[in-house]
């Protein structure tokens, strides 16, 4: 499963149905005493603030990133830590060293125990999809577009 299209001529995607317990939609995690936890804030009000991000081709930073080009802007002047794990990015949040765009499954058990809190972006969407991806000539590639609705 990935977040993103593959553009491997030996694979093949399609994509997965949405499912409510797995939520393409990155929520911003901070640490609960943040300044900008529980509101619904401007692109304008993370100025300043340290992004923790995934490496470029993860899904959520595609969508961080296709939300900014919506806004006709980018990620140049902004102060950045690229990280590829999970939990390393909640660990650096939690302890207030940035805020992070993360999927909402991967942050859940963070903000049901209060280690995490999380913000809004006020007027930008972020939402995506997930994408079965297998081996063009795989023989369960068919039972598995089957077995999608």
């Amino acid at each position: 499963v990935c977040a993103n299209r593959c553009s491997d001529k030996r694979l093949r995607d399609f994509p997965a149905p949405p499912k409510p317990d797995c939520s393409t939609f990155p929520r911003p995690p901070l640490a609960p005493g943040h300044r900008l936890a529980g509101r619904t804030v401007p692109l304008e009000e993370l100025a300043g603030e340290r992004l923790l991000l995934r490496e470029e081709g993860s899904g959520t930073r595609a969508i961080f990133e296709e939300a900014l080009r919506r806004e006709n802007r980018t990620l140049r002047g902004v102060t950045t830590a690229t990280l590829s794990d999970f939990a390393i990015l909640k660990a650096l949040a939690a302890d207030g060293l940035g805020v992070s765009f993360l999927y909402e499954a991967a942050v859940a058990r963070e903000l049901a125990g209060g280690r995490l809190a999380r913000f809004d972006l006020a007027g930008i969407p972020l939402h995506g999809a997930f994408y079965f991806v297998c081996l063009k000539d795989n023989l369960f590639a068919r039972s598995w577009m089957d077995w999608l609705p």
